[in-house]
């Protein structure tokens, strides 16, 4: 039996591990500072490109 290949190979020569690709999220609070919290949430695709949002509270406010 052979297993099947998780890399994609994209135009630029890489190759993509497909196991990464999808939406991804995190979270922490209090870690840097007291009072502050960080959200993210990373969405990777095939070809290699991602998009990355960050959200910053402090005290339960949104940063801007």
């Amino acid at each position: 039996t052979s297993c099947s290949s998780q890399f994609v190979n994209i135009n630029n020569g890489k190759q993509i591990d497909k196991r990464l690709v999808g939406t991804w999220i995190g979270s922490e609070k209090d870690e840097q500072i007291e009072g502050l919290e960080k959200n993210w949430e990373m969405k990777r695709n095939e070809d290699g490109t991602f998009i990355l949002d960050f959200k910053f509270y402090l005290n339960y406010q949104l940063l801007h």
